[in-house]
């Protein structure tokens, strides 16, 4: 697993980002075909604007829709492993990770906070990345 945010809170709001958007997305495939069924014939019976158009519309936002689901599924199943590993872990290498990945510290400030030199913080923290298999804890440089 990587994680691919600098901070816990990044992953949730980037979740809570993307259901805003798919939401609208959602609305405005209602709105469309709302038009194509009621307003989008004339008096004369003949489309005011080419169902064509309707079309590659809907099409574009069944796609967004797609995608969004799909990226909103793979956040949430990165924040249960990050919320799993976390809830495995106990006392410092909990604080390093708590620093580190839910709060997006470097490790200088983590050692800072955990009065600890940066190389325990490093051997404590490769420690953790060999347990559960995590190639880093954030875009923070590790």
């Amino acid at each position: 697993m990587s994680i691919l945010f600098k901070t816990y809170d990044d992953l949730i709001n980037e979740v809570a980002i993307l259901n805003i958007r798919l939401n609208s997305y959602i609305k405005q495939k209602e709105v469309l075909k709302e038009l194509i069924d009621k307003s989008s014939i004339d008096i004369n019976n003949q489309y005011t604007i080419p169902y064509q158009s309707y079309s590659k519309e809907l099409s574009i936002l069944d796609s967004h829709i797609y995608l969004h689901q799909v990226e909103i599924k793979r956040l949430e199943e990165e924040k249960k492993e990050v919320d799993n590993i976390f809830s495995m872990l106990k006392g410092t290498q909990e604080q390093i990770f708590y620093h580190r990945v839910i709060k997006g510290l470097t490790q200088e400030q983590t050692a800072e906070k955990m009065y600890m030199s940066i190389r325990q913080v490093q051997r404590l923290e490769k420690k953790i990345k060999e347990l559960y298999s995590l190639k880093s804890f954030s875009n923070v440089s590790c």
